[in-house]
């Protein structure tokens, strides 16, 4: 005769858990986004300091004195949404994004000419993988701290 026996005495702790995972997927991923959000702007405005593109394209060159965008990156917004992050730009930012016939294109929202997310190599790559481990994270957990970066400390 064979016996099998079955323990399920933490089917109810499982459960319980993949409820809590279904309940923050359909209500909002926007706790996780909030930060990530936050961060996508500073790498944003750190782009137009170093004056290149999220993906690390090079702008052409200023004729003139001063730098190739000034006061772009406070028209810069990003916004969390329920599922999503609105990302643009106001004002005269946006003839800096897609360049005009007199004006080189000199990129710096991760967009393509079509408004596509384009998210390919360097800073942009790095804060979507970023992103995509938050969701994950809160969504597994409901943890919406970033994930800490490695620091090294100074001996």
């Amino acid at each position: 005769m064979v016996s099998v026996t079955v323990d399920t005495s933490g089917i109810n702790e499982l459960n319980s858990a993949l409820r809590g995972v279904r309940v923050r997927i359909e209500k909002s991923l926007q706790p996780a986004l909030g930060p990530s959000a936050k961060e996508l702007r500073k790498e944003i405005v750190a782009s137009v300091r170093a004056q290149r593109g999220m993906n690390g394209e090079k702008w052409p060159k200023k004729k003139g004195r001063g730098k190739a965008i000034q006061g772009v990156a406070d028209e810069v917004f990003v916004e969390p949404k329920d599922q999503s992050i609105l990302l643009g730009v106001r004002g005269p930012g946006v003839y800096h994004q897609f360049g005009t016939p007199t004006l080189p294109a000199r990129p710096f929202l991760p967009v393509d000419r079509d408004g596509v997310p384009k998210f390919e190599k360097g800073r942009a790559r790095r804060w979507l993988r970023q992103t995509l481990e938050q969701i994950s994270r809160y969504i597994m957990t409901g943890n919406t701290r970033l994930a800490s970066r490695r620091r090294i400390e100074p001996r």
